[in-house]
């Protein structure tokens, strides 16, 4: 998971590079960067509750005294943009697991739809993954027993929302691939397939999630809280996504699932991460179902280099909405 984020994201370094560096870092950096840390500052803070505008200002400004600190240079403090794979890239970045006595390997299969901030991608992505999970679950673990971890679901970045499989096991990834591949060719059947009846019901389940009643003040905080650190400031998304499912026809659902998600479409744009294990002694003789690029460490900067990035994020709304 983390190193489909080190391929994807725009500024993000790897473990090694890390490590490198802290062979060389002396206390008296450290102390000198301590110094430094918050003589020029950004703060944003969120105060819920029965707390009136003026004490929560107050409150503020106590932050502020206390950090007693220059504002930052730039003010626009901004999400990390993300790498977007073009139409029918299939890459797969292939790495060894750093411990050699573990048995484990495991894969990230992450497919590229969209903006998150266009709703019916959101939505959609968010139906095909509701309908999924079981169904991958079972086909996966419970049938084929691939691992005894298997996921399936969305993978939410700055303007970008996925499709992912993730599955940890002792089996070489490009076993594991090339099942994701065969499932996804199942799933797309089992969608085709699907009684109206319970099509309905699958939407009736995401529309009470998406609707459901915050339990507490803690839960509310949060949803609130990460819609503002988001930049979308997109307060109403929920109920908005709920009224849009409603709408939503199985044959929608298919053409999305066949322009975005079908290995026959050449709008897919498919990134895998292949954690193998250095007790596979050599590489499986097992030729990919879908011809993929393969990457490994020495290639991903020149490859990140090549591709564009997503679109800062925008609020649904001019910011001033929102401000007294």
């Amino acid at each position: 998971m983390y190193f489909v984020s080190f391929v994807t994201q725009e500024k993000i370094f790897a473990n090694e590079e890390k490590l490198i560096e802290l062979e060389t870092i002396t206390l008296e950096e450290v102390t000198e960067f301590s110094r430094k840390l918050c003589a020029s500052t950004y703060v944003e803070g969120f105060i819920h509750g029965n707390v009136s505008q003026e004490d929560a200002l107050a409150l503020g400004n106590i932050v502020l005294a206390g950090l007693d600190s220059k504002p930052l240079p730039d003010q626009n403090i901004t999400h990390m943009r993300i790498h977007k794979l073009p139409p029918g890239e299939h890459v797969i970045y292939a790495k060894d697991v750093y411990g050699p006595d573990n048995p484990n390997s495991a894969i990230e299969y992450c497919i590229q739809v969209g903006s998150i901030s266009d709703p019916k991608v959101r939505t959609m992505l968010n139906l095909i993954s509701q309908i999924g999970q079981e169904i991958a679950f079972d086909q996966l673990r419970t049938k084929e027993q691939l691992g005894y971890m298997v996921y399936s679901g969305v993978r939410k970045q700055s303007e970008m929302i996925s499709y992912r499989v993730i599955i940890q096991s002792e089996k070489d990834p490009m076993i594991l691939e090339n099942r994701i591949e065969a499932f996804l060719e199942m799933f797309r059947v089992v969608l085709e397939q699907i009684p109206e009846q319970e099509f309905n019901k699958h939407k009736a389940a995401l529309i009470a999630k998406l609707t459901e009643k915050l339990k507490n003040l803690s839960q509310e905080s949060s949803k609130l809280w990460s819609t503002i650190t988001s930049q979308y400031y997109d307060f109403d998304q929920n109920e908005n996504d709920a009224l849009m499912v409603a709408t939503f026809e199985k044959a929608e659902l298919l053409d999305f699932f066949d322009n975005n998600l079908s290995a026959n479409t050449p709008n897919r744009r498919k990134i895998s991460v292949h954690m193998r294990s250095q007790q596979i002694s050599t590489l499986t003789e097992y030729s990919l179902k879908i011809a993929s690029n393969i990457i490994h460490d020495e290639d991903v900067v020149q490859f990140k280099s090549k591709l564009e990035l997503t679109k800062l994020p925008e609020p649904v709304n001019s910011i001033n909405t929102w401000i007294i």
